[in-house]
């Protein structure tokens, strides 16, 4: 199954981690302002699509079905994770506007990523920078990498942000390989 043919149902999706997380139709319908049959017919695209009971109802309760608290697990991280991304993305712009704001003077010293060659009067080039490829050992295990060709088994971190978002392409360029076709991408 292809991966958009998984991530298909997003609003399904939505509901179902809501239900899980409250443990209650009416109190994940209030909190996506939705209805109560809303909730309940998301949830059960979800069942119909992923082919899985993910809710049992028990008189005027819910519970979750063994493969529902395993899906609502998985959904609690990645909703964290994109918490987490959204909020990182919102201070990321104060961020910048604090190092633009340094670079007006006040301060004696600034240290940030910049590329080799763009010295200039003010900016003094200090150390290179590597990047590498690293994983867990237990993945090693399963879908070792034993050369480049291996790459396309898995799904490639890639940041999207200036200079590390030239590091796999650069990476290539150095390993005298053309274009990476990994799984897919997680972009940070």
């Amino acid at each position: 199954m292809k991966t958009r043919d998984l991530l298909h149902p997003l609003s399904a999706v939505r509901a179902f981690e809501a239900v899980a997380r409250l443990r209650s139709i009416s109190s994940a319908a209030i909190d996506l302002g939705v209805t109560q049959p809303a909730i309940s017919q998301q949830v059960k695209k979800l069942e119909a699509h992923l082919r899985v009971r993910l809710i049992e109802r028990v008189s005027n309760t819910i519970r979750l079905s063994p493969e529902g608290e395993k899906l609502a697990l998985s959904l609690h991280t990645a909703f964290g994770i994109m918490r987490d991304g959204m909020e990182a993305a919102m201070s990321q712009g104060q961020t910048r506007s604090k190092l633009e704001d340094l670079d007006k003077g006040g301060v004696d010293l600034i240290i940030k990523p910049e590329q080799r060659g763009l010295a200039s009067k003010t900016a003094l080039f200090l150390m290179g920078d590597e990047a590498q490829i690293v994983m867990s050992p237990e993945l090693q295990k399963r879908k070792p990498i034993l050369s480049v060709d291996d790459l396309d088994q898995h799904f490639l971190i890639k940041v999207d942000e200036v200079p590390r978002d030239q590091d796999w392409q650069k990476w290539c360029i150095e390993a005298s390989i053309g274009n990476l076709q990994p799984r897919g991408w997680v972009l940070q």
